[in-house]
């Protein structure tokens, strides 16, 4: 065959120890041999002192795996190389020049890009004899398509992982998952269970497979006919169905379990069902309080609003801006603003405060904010068209997520501070009257006489 000097690089892909003859004869009868009933494609070649190389023999398989005719290796024995796939190209390339430079046995695997476009994975063996005097080295080796093993490999591996990771999520995940068959006579069959089943029914893996063991069994009596109905429609639709039904567990133990389900007909009458049941009873009942809760709620948002007190929610720890978090409807018609704009970001409602009446407001604020105790205070507020409102306000700061959270109520004492500074007033006119009375030099006195002639004292100083 054709020598091809200077070629610093070869490309190989081996597998499998050669046994190295010890004569050109031996080689060409085993090669015979090989070539006859190896599994792969063997061959021999010469690597040369300048870089040049050569093929003293390839067999069939060998060209078969390459995609090749004689021919064309005959011609171009470069072809066996440069089929490498381009990027297993370089490691191959470093692997079988460190084997040329120790003349030691050269194993790899790598894939070949045949001329028809189709790779292939290949696993190359290849051994070097001893070398002639002129410092020539002769490889015997093997080059074996591995496709079908590597496939199958691969396979293995991802339902390996593809089993690991059904595992885990059936052990992690917060329901337990079941398949149960069906039968058209009412009997029924758990086919799998996973551990997290299990637990939640306080079973055993013996007692789900015992004759005559029905899961149906642990429903609630009175949840029996809304089970079996849900199950009739299903199969009816051919679609999952989810509901919540009371199971009675061996231990006499009642749960809330939510179960959901898709049937999958067999062509018998059978169904086999793909399910998760999932114990929801502190859900039920956090539920529960959560309803009642709103339920309340709502009774306070129904007497906030028909209240003629303004009731407020604010977040305040000294060092930001108060932020209310709730204004009622009334808190909203004393500030005369909606309830946007009370409860909007970055709204401070000290700008709400009367100029004369913030300091004021603000020291007895961090007084109550520093002994965590109620805050009780009258002060002024104004409103966006100069109008002033006399406010009375009181307030319970609790420590909350952080922060304090304020809890109060305001109420609007215009009229009433009015009419207390009227009587205030009244009251002190009075008393001038009554001092005026007191040094007058006569006396005073005031008699009212009725329509019988009747005559009484109305008042004398």
């Amino acid at each position: 065959m054709r020598r091809i000097k200077k070629l610093s690089t070869v490309y190989f892909f081996m597998s499998t120890s050669s046994i190295v003859p010890a004569s050109a004869e031996d080689w060409s009868h085993l090669s015979k041999v090989w070539s006859s009933t190896s599994p792969g494609g063997i061959f021999s070649m010469t690597t040369f002192v300048d870089g040049g190389f050569e093929f003293s023999h390839v067999s069939e398989k060998f060209l078969e795996i390459l995609g090749i005719t004689r021919e064309q290796l005959t011609v171009n024995p470069r072809l066996a190389f440069e089929a490498v796939h381009p990027m297993d190209r370089k490691p191959t390339a470093d692997a079988s020049q460190q084997a040329l430079s120790n003349k030691s046995e050269f194993q790899e695997e790598f894939r070949i890009q045949r001329p028809d476009g189709q790779s292939v994975h290949v696993m190359l063996s290849c051994k070097p004899s001893q070398g002639d005097t002129h410092g020539n080295v002769h490889w015997f080796g093997i080059l074996i398509d591995i496709t079908r093993q590597i496939a199958a490999t691969e396979a293995i591996a991802h339902k390996e992982a593809l089993e690991r990771y059904t595992t885990n999520i059936a052990v992690h995940m917060p329901g337990g998952l079941y398949t149960l068959i069906t039968y058209p006579d009412g009997t029924s069959k758990l086919a799998y269970t996973s551990p997290k089943f299990l637990q939640i029914l306080h079973l055993t893996p013996e007692e789900v497979r015992k004759p005559g063991f029905n899961i149906l069994d642990l429903v609630r009596p009175g949840d029996l006919e809304r089970m079996r109905y849900a199950t009739l429609r299903a199969i009816d639709q051919m679609m999952e169905w989810c509901e919540d039904f009371n199971l009675i567990l061996p231990n006499h133990v009642e749960i809330v379990a939510e179960i959901r389900a898709h049937p999958v007909s067999n062509g018998d009458g059978s169904y086999t069902w793909y399910g998760i049941l999932t114990d929801v009873t502190h859900r039920n009942i956090e539920q529960k309080v959560l309803r009642e809760e709103i339920a309340r709620s709502h009774q306070l948002s129904h007497f906030f609003s028909m209240s003629d007190q303004g009731f407020f929610i604010a977040d305040s720890d000294g060092t930001h801006p108060t932020q209310v978090r709730y204004a009622s409807p009334r808190l909203q018609e004393i500030f005369g603003v909606a309830k946007q704009q009370l409860e909007y970001p970055g709204i401070s409602i000290q700008q709400f405060i009367h100029p004369e009446d913030r300091e004021g407001v603000s020291t007895s604020f961090k007084q109550a904010l520093q002994s965590m105790q109620r805050w009780h205070m009258d002060f002024r507020i104004q409103l966006a068209d100069q109008r002033v409102v006399n406010v009375e306000g009181y307030s319970q700061p609790i420590r909350e997520d952080h922060t304090v959270r304020w809890y109060g109520v305001l109420m609007d004492v215009t009229e009433q501070r009015a009419a207390e500074r009227d009587l205030k007033e009244k009251l002190h006119l009075t008393r001038q009257m009554n001092s005026l009375v007191e040094l007058a030099p006569s006396g005073f006195y005031t008699v009212m006489t009725d329509t019988t002639g009747v005559t009484q004292l109305q008042y004398a100083s």
